[in-house]
């Protein structure tokens, strides 16, 4: 390799790196924080819609939808995404994720419940594969209301990217609150920021769910 295509693979790979973190996991869509279930489970079912709010962000707009499993003690979910505008490939809109939270005290007295969550997100970038690895400790506050839940969360974590055979560790966090009825119908807000090099994505996701005990 001479000197000129090193410093083009150089060059390249810092690109990739600077320019492919969109929020979380999952391409242009924040990581959010896992429910708690009861005893016996919540399966709960979902859809959003995802904007970046800032020129590092992108701007572009994305839908979401997933399923999950919240226990006591841990929680999972799967999800797919598909962006309506992504601006760099014509067949590179669909990215997945996946994550699982292990809920550290999620006692009902406690004001607050902790849980450790960690992902993983698949995206394909100008045709190179991105992954992602959140990582990340959620402060959920303990629901309030009896017919309407209402849970305010916040969630910093580091955000690890690799793509080209080359890592970036980066910090980020996102926050939101869901509402959640009697019936199992409810709704999510959720914002995510990540601090990577030469910017900071920033932006926010809006959806409704569905728990079904």
């Amino acid at each position: 390799m001479n000197n000129r295509t090193f410093v083009f693979s150089l060059a390249w790979i810092a690109a990739l790196l600077m320019a492919a973190p969109a929020m979380g996991q999952l391409l242009n869509h924040p990581v959010e924080a896992l429910p708690l279930g009861d005893a016996v489970g919540t399966t709960f079912a979902g859809t959003q819609y995802a904007r970046g709010l800032n020129d590092n962000s992108g701007k572009f707009s994305s839908f979401g939808i997933g399923v999950g499993r919240a226990t006591e003690r841990v929680s999972f979910m799967g999800m797919a995404g598909y962006s309506l505008d992504y601006p760099l490939a014509d067949n590179n809109e669909l990215s997945l994720a996946a994550n699982v939270a292990v809920h550290l005290l999620s006692d009902d007295s406690m004001p607050v419940q902790v849980s450790v969550q960690g992902g993983l997100g698949w995206s394909s970038f100008a045709d190179q594969a991105v992954w992602r690895f959140p990582i990340g400790v959620a402060l959920q506050a303990r629901p309030s209301g009896n017919a309407t839940e209402i849970t305010p969360w916040v969630m910093p974590r580091l955000e690890i990217t690799r793509i080209l055979g080359s890592t970036s560790t980066d910090i980020g966090a996102a926050a939101g609150i869901g509402v959640s009825t009697q019936s199992g119908a409810g709704a999510h807000l959720a914002v995510d920021w990540v601090n990577v090099e030469g910017g900071a994505p920033f932006g926010f996701s809006i959806g409704v769910h569905f728990n079904i005990n």
